[in-house]
């Protein structure tokens, strides 16, 4: 091996043995940096959660008065397992307020951890954790002097460690972490802002695992009401079990969107639906159900059908009217024709008499049919609610008639009038009229002496205020007492399917509080039922007696 060969292999060897060497001075303090960083920020996230724990629960001992326990929690912050190290300990108000502080000097760098602190649930504090690093760097510097002589370039080599790489690290993580929690609570935000209910079940038990402020206003009534871990047939029917063909496990099993609809313990209309949430494995574990109140839509729906109906029934009877008028009226005519040429008293004038008599019933229906026709709902006027009372009565005296009911009327001479629609007055009159032959007619089913309905109208004063009160009186099949808060809700009725919509009386309720009245509504199971109807008499706005 001649000299220059030797040269370049000592070259070669110096070169490895020195990049070996120069690997392990800086592998040796690097690493024992880095594990120590590592022990380091777990164990202060432990201690953070730790603390934030005990904090929690002696917040929520006296939650009214948390932000004044200082020295309770300067307590707390001197808890320090790990002695010998700067550390500063700060917990904060939800707003940034500083509540109680432990702090040394700190020399930079740091590592600082956080975490919030709660009153059943409720995020009202934050307790942060700021250590310095300065130790740890001393410590791998010992470690750098003591591996070789060049320790004091390992350990320059160290210093020169980027820094300020760690610091921007550390702030690039809290940048991420601010912006998560931002993002959270933007996308929490949004959620609660929606009327509509939205909760998230789990496919094996569906039980709610995440809930918006709809879904409690929904489910429970108000804000904030909690729905974490309960079933959702135990909110929403309170039943034991799951239900029957249940659109959220239907969902879950056919892996398909499923829609629902459903009426309330309050009586609302709902329209429930479920999406599946399938994850990376393709197994459904999870489905969302959103729940949209449909009720003023539905009844909106139902009344423009209404509307549709009572508009073609209107025409009809206009056509029927006009039909019978005429020919009723030469009826008339040529019956006055016989009582005037036939003797008084003979049964030829009687006879002619009677004609006429019937003639003019029939002859005041005709017109009721017409004014029923004619009359715009959006026009209120000043109307006598005599008139419309015997409007309403003329075109349903026929069926009690029929139905063996008997009809009592009392209306006073001196009865105000009132600012009204005649025609919606008279919907509602008739509603609450048929309720009532309902009730009668499946008490009595034939002729009784109690199968009576009474009609009574009296001037009163509320507050000060003028009214004209009509009460309808029956002793039909009452109202069971569990179902008389619901009667005037939307889409109820206590008649069996196909017997009612649950619109009339909901109907019946606007209208007349559209007219700024009220109805009330007394009534005992299997005795009596009291409809009251109050409206205001014709005053002047605002006027009181």
């Amino acid at each position: 091996m001649n000299r220059q060969n030797s040269t370049n292999i000592s070259r070669t060897l110096t070169w490895a043995v020195g990049t070996i060497f120069g690997l392990i001075v800086i592998a040796l303090p690097l690493g024992f940096f880095l594990l120590s960083y590592q022990s380091m920020a777990g164990n202060l996230e432990a201690e953070v959660e730790d603390i934030a724990a005990e904090l929690s629960q002696v917040i929520a001992e006296n939650p009214d008065v948390w932000e004044y326990q200082q020295i309770r929690y300067i307590g707390y912050l001197s808890m320090r397992p790990w002695r010998g190290h700067e550390e500063a300990r700060r917990i904060l108000t939800k707003e940034g307020k500083v509540v109680a502080e432990k702090s040394d000097p700190l020399s930079e760098p740091v590592i600082t951890r956080s975490t919030e602190v709660y009153d059943s649930g409720t995020v009202v504090g934050r307790l942060e954790i700021s250590r310095s690093l300065r130790p740890l760097l001393n410590r791998t510097a010992v470690i750098s002097l003591a591996v070789v002589p060049l320790s004091v370039a390992a350990f320059l080599l160290m210093r020169m460690i980027p820094l300020k790489a760690i610091k921007t690290s550390e702030e690039s993580l809290r940048a991420s972490e601010a912006k998560f929690r931002r993002l959270s609570q933007e996308f929490q935000t949004i959620l609660n802002a929606s009327s509509d209910a939205m909760f998230l079940v789990s496919g094996d038990d569906v039980k709610v695992i995440w809930a918006n402020e709809g879904a409690s206003v929904l489910l429970q009534g108000s804000q904030g009401a909690d729905l974490i871990g309960r079933h959702c047939y135990e909110l929403l029917h309170e039943s034991s079990s799951p239900c029957p063909d249940c659109y959220l496990i239907r969902s879950i099993s056919t892996g398909q969107p499923e829609s629902y609809s459903f009426s309330s313990r309050e009586g609302r209309l709902l329209e429930a639906r479920a999406f599946p949430i399938r994850e990376e494995d393709g197994i459904i574990r999870n489905v969302l159900a959103v729940m949209t109140d449909i009720t003023e839509k539905s009844m909106l729906q139902a009344e423009a059908m209404r509307a549709g109906h009572l508009a073609s029934l209107g025409e009809l009877a206009a056509g029927v009217a006009h039909e019978i008028n005429n020919p009723i009226n030469g009826v008339i005519n040529y019956a006055q024709l016989l009582v005037n040429k036939s003797p008084a008293g003979s049964r030829e004038h009687e006879m002619a008499e009677r004609i006429i008599k019937e003639g003019d019933r029939v002859a005041r229906i005709v017109r009721g049919l017409l004014s029923f026709a004619r009359q715009n709902k959006d026009e209120k006027s000043a109307v006598r609610l005599r008139e419309i009372l015997d409007d309403t009565v003329m075109l349903t005296a026929a069926q009690l008639r029929n139905d063996g009911i008997s009809l009592q009327i009392h209306v006073p001479d001196n009865l105000a009038e009132i600012i009204a629609s005649p025609q919606q007055i008279q919907q509602v009159f008739l509603n609450i009229i048929s309720n009532a032959r309902y009730a009668l007619n499946r008490k009595y089913p034939g002729v009784h002496e109690d199968k009576t309905l009474a009609i009574s109208c009296e001037n009163i004063t509320t507050e000060g205020f003028p009214f004209v009160r009509t009460t309808f009186y029956d002793r039909g099949t009452g109202i069971p007492s569990d179902v008389r808060e619901k009667v005037l809700a939307p889409f109820f009725s206590t008649k069996p399917s196909g017997h009612g919509t649950g619109l009339g009386l909901s109907i019946s309720h606007s209208i007349i509080k559209d007219h700024g009245g009220n109805i009330m509504i007394e009534s005992e199971e299997g005795s009596y039922t009291r409809m009251i109807v109050d409206l205001p008499s014709r005053r002047e706005v605002g006027e009181k007696i």
